[in-house]
């Protein structure tokens, strides 16, 4: 700036009857005691002496780890306060903590072993250790309690505190003319709480570009759609490309887990005519070689059996010790391989299922083909008389047909007359002659079990007229 300007400026100035700025900042440092940031500072000097008692720190490095340490503080607050604002809730639950821990890459051991080294410092340190909380609570205790209406009207800021009622009135609106709102409801908000939105004063009404608008809708809710259900651009998934090799090892693994199949030798004949040494050679090889399998099966065991190794890793006297993230990682791969071999399993079990039904079936039906066999020629050996077949034989087919026959009784022999018996007259007898029995051929018995077989089949008579009936009746 010129000497010209400023003697401007200080001519206008002194027209308008000059300005004096007064209580302007200078660099005098103001004085502030926070006994917030006091207690932190004693509570780092603290854990700083029970590190290494020998160990000095000057004035401005300790205040720049102070400051470190509060603004570590301040973030960790701030995140948890997002988390719990997010969710919707006034208080941080444990899971919160987890996650920021998680988030800072700060696992729970590390806090447990900080727990208990504080519990040592405690008991070293115990007379600074209770200074500080004493502090703490006179300190916790003085915040809580609210200041007295002269303490405030005291304070170097009390225009803060003055029960200014009319700041609370909200500006009126500035369109009064709402005759039509009922009274009993409340008053519109000012203006300057709308937000106005723009007005559709020109409608379409030509029906070809309302079509044409009702297409371009219509084109882009489908899309959407698609979008939704992932089928418009469908990208290939991380595990195809790795689902063999997944496969592989959970075969390999359920192949350790239940052993490799054993295979039953044929029991040989010991030699007697004389001793071959080639055969004892090549089975002192296969015993040889069938040990070394089993060594290198179990080597493969310890290595790669999933229980074997999870045991491994959550047991504490293991040699190489994980963490807890590691230990998750490997049971997370570990499910997700089983699950993978479970889902290509299934296909398969079905089909080895329906094909071992079907020999089943198959099996029981020729067993049961075999017993019938077997059964009816027990039974033509034994000439036992098939009652299911009567309809059949062609010497019973003219009993069905003939009824007359049937119903015609034979003549009862005229019994000769005993000497024994006296001349007295015997009661009179009814006119009736005595029925003969049933034929057992008319109505043949209804029989629940099987006929039990007999040793000679009954003879069977030839029914024919009444005069070969009563020849062979007499």
């Amino acid at each position: 700036m010129t000497n010209g300007e400023c003697n401007g400026i200080h001519n206008r100035a002194g027209a308008k009857e000059g300005i004096q700025l007064k209580k302007l900042p200078d660099l005098t440092e103001v004085t502030k005691s926070n006994p917030m940031q006091k207690l932190l500072a004693q509570a780092v000097g603290l854990h700083l002496k029970t590190m290494r008692s020998d160990v000095g720190i000057t004035q401005l490095g300790f205040e720049n780890l102070v400051q470190f340490v509060e603004l570590q503080l301040d973030d960790m607050l701030q995140i948890l306060h997002r988390f719990a604002n997010v969710q919707r809730r006034n208080e941080v639950s444990l899971k919160d903590v987890r996650l920021f821990l998680h988030g800072c890459g700060v696992e729970e051991e590390s806090l447990y072993e900080e727990y208990v080294r504080s519990q040592y410092v405690r008991q070293q340190h115990a007379g600074a250790v209770r200074s500080i909380e004493e502090q703490s609570a006179s300190l916790m205790g003085h915040w809580h309690q609210p200041m007295s209406e002269e303490e405030l009207l005291s304070s170097s800021h009390a225009e803060f505190f003055f029960k200014d009622v009319d700041i609370l009135n909200l500006v009126p609106p500035t369109n009064n003319n709402n005759h039509y709102v009922p009274k009993w409801l409340p008053e519109f908000p000012p203006d300057h709480t709308y937000k106005f939105t723009s007005i559709y004063n020109q409608p379409i009404t030509d029906e070809r570009q309302m079509k044409r608008k009702l297409f371009e809708e219509s084109k882009l809710s489908e899309k959407a759609l698609l979008h939704m259900l992932g089928t418009a651009t469908k990208k290939p998934r991380a595990d195809d490309a790795q689902l063999p090799q997944i496969i592989s090892d959970g075969q390999q693994e359920n192949l350790l887990i239940y052993g490799p199949e054993r295979r039953r030798l044929a029991p040989e004949p010991a030699p007697t005519r004389g001793f071959n040494i080639e055969d004892y050679a090549r089975c002192r090889v296969e015993l040889a070689r069938r040990r070394v399998e089993e060594f290198e099966q179990q080597k493969l065991q310890v290595q790669k059996n999933p229980f074997i190794r999870a045991a491994a890793a959550c047991s504490p006297y293991a040699t190489t010790r994980l963490s807890r993230k590691a230990i998750e990682r490997e049971f997370g791969v570990l499910l997700h391989r089983s699950y993978i071999g479970v889902l290509h399993a299934i296909p398969r079990l079905r089909r080895t299922k329906a094909r071992e039904l079907a020999a089943a079936y198959e099996r029981e039906r020729a067993r049961q083909e075999s017993m019938r066999n077997n059964t009816d020629l027990t039974q033509q050996q034994h000439g036992v008389l098939d009652l299911s077949a009567l309809h059949d034989d062609p010497l019973l087919a003219d009993l069905d047909s003939s009824d007359s026959d049937d119903d015609r009784q034979p003549p009862s022999p005229r019994k000769p007359p005993d000497p024994t018996e006296s001349d007295a007259p015997s009661p009179p007898t009814a006119d009736t002659a005595t029925p003969a029995p049933p034929s057992p051929l008319a109505n043949p018995p209804v029989l629940d079990a099987a006929p039990e077989p007999l040793s000679v089949p009954p003879p069977i008579e030839k029914l024919g007229s009444p005069d070969t009936n009563a020849a062979s009746a007499s």
